[in-house]
């Protein structure tokens, strides 16, 4: 098995970081094509004020895709190796990155129809449900036997990030049940779960230092 410190390994793990982040910032541009100008001879303020949808799944989509490539590149900082299969699970995590902008689209288009709405929330949250479920394939996967991560990282710390991954897909999996019963409550959850994963590593630092 090679070591954290041979060139190759090293090099192979920034192509696959290098080509993860690549796949990550088409993602998020592509979430700008549902921003349209309206074309309207009078009342432009009005009509674009009417696409407060497509303005709330664009930011949404954006943060919600921002912050996991911030929970990425924090796992990254502890994978020293990488095999085949990992590779593969990579693969699957990013074609999920590459589809986020397909429900973002349906959220815009369908979140003011009555009739459509459920269907769309339901989407966007189950999309993200897998999105949190792969994630955690990356980490079990890397974190199992060890081989993958740098040496000397301790078991609490492994557990602590395992549990950090693990609460994303429940939560996740609540919102999906309360978009069939709300459709707004299930938007309005989603918003909640980023603003937490963004806002906690800032409040677990400040909670260290008060300690």
């Amino acid at each position: 098995m090679k070591t954290s410190g041979d060139p190759q390994h090293e090099f192979g793990v920034e192509r696959l970081i290098t080509f993860s982040d690549a796949v990550f910032a088409i993602a998020v541009t592509l979430l700008v094509l549902d921003l349209r100008e309206p074309a309207v001879s009078h009342g432009l303020l009005h009509a674009l004020l009417r696409q407060w949808p497509a303005y709330l799944s664009y930011a949404l989509s954006f943060l919600i895709v921002g912050i996991i490539w911030v929970q990425n590149h924090l796992m990254f900082r502890y994978i020293r190796r990488v095999d085949h299969l990992f590779l593969l699970i990579n693969v699957l995590f990013l074609m999920w990155v590459a589809v986020v902008p397909f429900p973002t689209g349906l959220l815009a288009r369908y979140l003011e129809n009555p009739g459509e709405r459920e269907t769309a929330t339901v989407i966007y949250a189950g999309i993200f449900l897998v999105g949190g479920l792969l994630v955690n394939l990356q980490w079990y996967y890397a974190s199992r036997w060890g081989q993958l991560l740098e040496e000397g990282l301790t078991r609490e710390k492994i557990r602590t990030m395992t549990l950090n991954y693990g609460l994303g897909p429940a939560l996740y999996l609540v919102d999906l049940v309360l978009s069939f019963i709300s459709p707004v409550a299930g938007v309005a959850l989603i918003c909640l779960i980023n603003v937490f994963y963004a806002i906690s590593p800032l409040l677990g630092r400040l909670f260290r230092r008060l300690v």
